[in-house]
């Protein structure tokens, strides 16, 4: 990358002092003369597009304002996976792009004496060719060119180290721009990088109490099943009532798992749009296929892809939500059926273990397992979390325990066991967050006691009458349209469409709304 200023005049190898806090995001360093700039900008907006993040100087995360550049950038070389060298006249005659391949060529003999042979250099040849690297009067050009530069700085010009740097890209197979268009270009240098890059994104999971216990629990009954079955696909199914923390898990899974299967993790959420856009997106999370291509494939192709093996490594994929109904059972069998390679690992949620053992052939009972509870503590951080609880005292400390025991439900298909329910720890945590006098949490607590609900049908597990006080809470028109809401319930494979109008404007009409944007405000809250 070409810089304009130079915050620091000395340094400029890998060993330049101690590391600055670089992203850990960063596993790919884009290097480029700045006559490329807006090439590599393209580049680097492609990348973040497929979740590679790069290291560019014109991203703030990879050069913030007021710091040392010169420190980021090394260190970035050091971090990186992979270096990509947009090659041209201008990068070679230039100082700080030069700079970078000499660091990049450093770092490459450093790990083949180590014995390693983790990071990879991508040349590409943009304005530039391999025949002008091997030509004697193009060379003796740059010498010349390189000796002015080394004048001017001796240190960081280093003539003899740049051609070995130089040198070292003819060994290497490139990127070659034949003259059809820059962004046929682009797209093959994504290709080439997500090869051997796998995507930099992770789920939010830091507010699941008990994930890494839960995920353990979950590890060690996919370790059994494996004991039953050295090779092949690991399908496990995971029930529980809803709100008990089946799609938070999923997630946690995901990251869990992410390290161990190369980024090639999914979390495909069944009862969220349509079948062909979420095979589409679950196929372009696990291989190295492009969204551009798989554009191009309707819902038969995008199956026959599945089961022809276009997933060519091990992935863990979380198939959430499975409902009753036979479609739902069906698209679960289309993934289980597809080509997964052998050291997959595949997990089923559904609300009823007698969901899960309609996939059949896939899932009997021995490949069940209900969704862990939460402990007690972890029960009370969630609803301490939720609740903003400031406590002063025991009276306090007991009253926390308190909500903490009403949401302490029997489990729905287990009549001698209860759990701690996360829905109903939340939502009764967010309902008292907003009473800032205790006192008032009592008064609440009681009413829930004796909602007509907890009378009638609800002698366990007072669910509903927590979830309805958040329900009395809203305005009357609030109310009417949530109703609305949970009784619309379209084909999920339509396109949204209700007598030519869209849901939203749809609701907007009934409920009085000006704008489209208002409709979907106040459904948002």
């Amino acid at each position: 990358m070409e810089q304009q200023s130079v915050a620091s005049t000395d340094g400029g190898s890998l060993d330049d002092g101690e590391d600055v806090a670089l992203q850990p995001k960063h596993k790919v360093f884009l290097s480029h003369s700045g006559f490329q700039k807006g090439f590599v900008e393209h580049l680097c907006v492609e990348l973040e597009g497929c979740y590679r993040f790069p290291f560019f100087d014109k991203r703030r995360e990879s050069l913030p304002v007021g710091e040392d550049f010169p420190r980021h950038i090394f260190d970035a070389i050091r971090q990186c996976d992979v270096g990509v060298v947009i090659l041209s006249d201008e990068f070679i005659t230039s100082k700080w792009p030069m700079m970078e391949l000499v660091a990049m060529h450093e770092r490459v003999l450093d790990e083949v004496e180590k014995g390693k042979s983790k990071f990879k250099v991508i040349p590409v040849f943009f304005r530039t060719s391999t025949k002008n690297l091997d030509d004697h009067d193009k060379c003796s050009g740059w010498f010349s060119c390189w000796q002015e530069l080394a004048k001017e700085n001796p240190k960081r010009v280093q003539v003899g180290k740049w051609e070995a740097a130089l040198k070292y890209l003819l060994k290497l197979n490139g990127v070659v721009y034949e003259g059809f268009g820059e962004v046929k270009l682009v797209k093959e240098i994504v290709d080439e990088i997500c090869k051997v890059v796998p995507p930099e994104i992770k789920m939010e999971d830091s507010h699941i109490q008990g994930r890494s216990r839960i995920c353990n629990i979950i590890q060690n009954k996919i370790d059994a099943l494996k004991k039953d079955r050295f090779h092949g696909v690991c399908i496990l199914g995971l029930h529980g009532m809803g709100g008990t923390g089946k799609t938070s898990i999923c997630k946690a899974l995901c990251n869990y798992f992410y390290t161990k299967f190369h980024g090639k993790v999914c979390h495909a959420e069944l009862e969220r749009g349509n079948r062909e856009d979420l095979l589409r997106e679950v196929l372009k999370s696990l291989t190295n296929t492009s969204r551009e291509r798989l554009n191009e494939f309707n819902e038969d192709q995008l199956q026959n892809a599945l089961r022809e093996g276009i997933i060519k490594d091990p992935v863990f994929l979380a198939l959430d939500n499975m409902s009753d109904q036979d479609g739902s059972i069906a698209e679960v069998q289309s993934y289980l059926s597809g080509r997964l390679p052998s050291g997959s690992i595949v997990l089923v949620t559904a609300r009823s273990k007698d969901w899960l053992r309609r996939v059949r052939p896939f899932i009997d009972d021995s490949k069940c397992m209900q969704m862990p509870e939460l402990m007690v503590e972890e029960a009370r951080s969630l609803f301490a979390e939720s609740s903003n609880a400031k406590l002063k005292n025991d009276v306090d400390e007991k009253l926390i325990l308190r909500c903490v025991k009403r949401c302490y439900f029997q489990k729905e298909d287990d009549s001698k066991s209860c759990h701690y329910h996360p829905l109903a720890l939340d939502v009764l945590g967010r309902q008292l967050s907003r009473l800032t006098d205790l006192n008032e949490w009592v008064i609440l607590l009681d009413r829930i006691d004796e909602d007509i609900f907890n009378q009638s049908r609800e002698n366990n597990h007072p669910i509903f009458s927590i979830l309805r006080k958040s329900f009395d809470a809203l305005s009357l028109g609030d109310q009417l349209l949530l109703m609305d809401v949970a009784l619309y319930l379209p084909d999920r494979n339509s396109d949204f469409r209700k007598d030519d109008y869209s849901v939203f404007e749809w609701l907007g009409m009934v409920h009085k709304f000006q704008r489209v944007d208002d409709v979907m405000r106040a459904v948002s809250l």
